[in-house]
C-alpha cells in the first residue's frame, strides 16, 4: 500500500530506501504532494486531511496552506479560505498564485473592488498568469466594456482558449 502511494505522488524512484521512505512518510512534503493527489481527483475530505498534517508538520509551508484555501473554496466555506489564504500570502508575499485564489474568493461573493485589487497585485507578480487576466476581463465586462477587451485580449495573447472564444464571438478579432 504505502509502495502505491509513493508512486501515485511522485516518490517512485528505485532509489529511496526503506530509510528514505520513513523520513518522507512523516515529511510536510509527503503529506502536501498527498493532498495535491486527493484535490485533483476530487477527494475533498482527504485532501483537507492531507494538507492539514502538512501544515501540522511544517507551519510555514505557504503551499499548503494556498492549496487548504483552495479546496475550502471548492466546498463554499469561503470565510475559512479566505483566512488561509491570507496565512499563505503572509508566509509568501511572491505567491501570484495566492493572491489569485483570494482573488477568485472574493470574485465569486461578488466583492468586485477586492478582487480586482488581487488579481492585479497577481499580475504584477506574474505578468504572464493568463487566468487573472480573464478574470479581470470578466468583472469589466458590464461596467467597462473597452477595459474587458482589453483584458480578454491579453489573456488570448498568452493562450487563454476561454478568451479567444469570447473575442472570437464579439467579432474582436478572426481566426
Amino acid at each position: 500500500m504505502i509502495h502505491y502511494i509513493l508512486i501515485m505522488i511522485g516518490f517512485s524512484s528505485p532509489l529511496f530506501s526503506q530509510t528514505d521512505i520513513k523520513e518522507d512518510i512523516i515529511s510536510s512534503d509527503f503529506y502536501y504532494r498527498l493532498g495535491r493527489k486527493y484535490s485533483s481527483n476530487g477527494n475533498h475530505k482527504k485532501a483537507i486531511e492531507s494538507f492539514k498534517k502538512s501544515i501540522e508538520i511544517s507551519p510555514d509551508n505557504a503551499d499548503a496552506h494556498r492549496d487548504l484555501a483552495t479546496v475550502y473554496k471548492y466546498q463554499g466555506n469561503y470565510t475559512k479560505s479566505i483566512e488561509l489564504f491570507k496565512k499563505s500570502i503572509s508566509l509568501n508575499p511572491d505567491s501570484d498564485q495566492s493572491y489569485y485564489g483570494l482573488g477568485i474568493v472574493y470574485h465569486d461573493q461578488g466583492n468586485y473592488n477586492k478582487a480586482i485589487l488581487l488579481y492585479e497585485r497577481a499580475v504584477e507578480l506574474n505578468p504572464k498568469n493568463q487566468d487573472c487576466y480573464f478574470n479581470l476581463g470578466m468583472i469589466y465586462h458590464n461596467s467597462n466594456f473597452e477595459e474587458a477587451i482589453y483584458y480578454y485580449k491579453r489573456a488570448a495573447e498568452l493562450g487563454s482558449i476561454e478568451s479567444k472564444k469570447w473575442l472570437l464571438k464579439n467579432g474582436l478579432i478572426t481566426r
